[in-house]
């Protein structure tokens, strides 16, 4: 049975969540980690989409998307799934699908809403006990957001703009709403 068509809209920002087939391992090595963001870094150069913010976990990534022209973004995944797929089945002596069927999307509905998300995706090492901090991880936006390291394949929404006027009081709002975000999960999570 096909899959229903997406109804994408123009600059609305999605959630984008791919899993490993049978949620196999995507990365084994930060090697493979660097392949993935540097063909993520060509494809966005040569489409509308932005990438807002994003983690890459090992048997999956997150990703957070807007673009102008929104058949951009499938066609950009679609793109950057399939070639990053050729190169982690050449380099691990594999064959077949790399990644579940289809991706996961979700619109973000609010600025409240967009500013969990970037939460969310940042904190997901911490979640996942890869780290005790998402600043301990590098596969991940955190850095950029929250501490000013230089990432060239990001571009900043205005929601997260917003939340300084300077890149310092930026990354100091980030910091200290993720600090929030983290207290209330382990608390939820029964890890105080």
């Amino acid at each position: 049975m096909p899959n229903k068509r997406r109804i994408l809209a123009p600059d609305t920002v999605y959630h984008i969540t791919q899993r490993g087939n049978n949620r196999v391992a995507v990365f084994h090595t930060d090697q493979d980690r660097a392949v993935y963001l540097s063909y993520a870094a060509e494809y966005l150069e040569r489409s509308t989409v932005k990438l807002h913010a994003y983690c890459l976990m090992g048997n999956h990534v997150h990703l957070l998307l807007s673009a102008s022209d929104p058949e951009d973004i499938p066609e950009l995944l679609c793109a950057l799934q399939s070639r990053y797929a050729r190169y982690f089945n050449l380099s691990w002596h594999r064959s077949g699908s790399l990644w579940q069927r289809r991706y996961r999307s979700i619109p973000v509905e609010s600025d409240s809403h967009l500013i969990s998300c970037f939460l969310y995706i940042d904190m997901n090492p911490v979640k996942s006990r890869l780290v005790t901090r998402p600043d301990e991880y590098a596969w991940s936006s955190y850095r950029a957001l929250a501490l000013g390291e230089s990432r060239d394949i990001l571009t900043l929404h205005q929601c997260y703009t917003n939340l300084g006027s300077t890149s310092k009081g930026r990354c100091r709002q980030y910091r200290s709403r993720m600090d929030e975000f983290l207290a209330n999960w382990r608390s939820i999570a029964g890890l105080n």
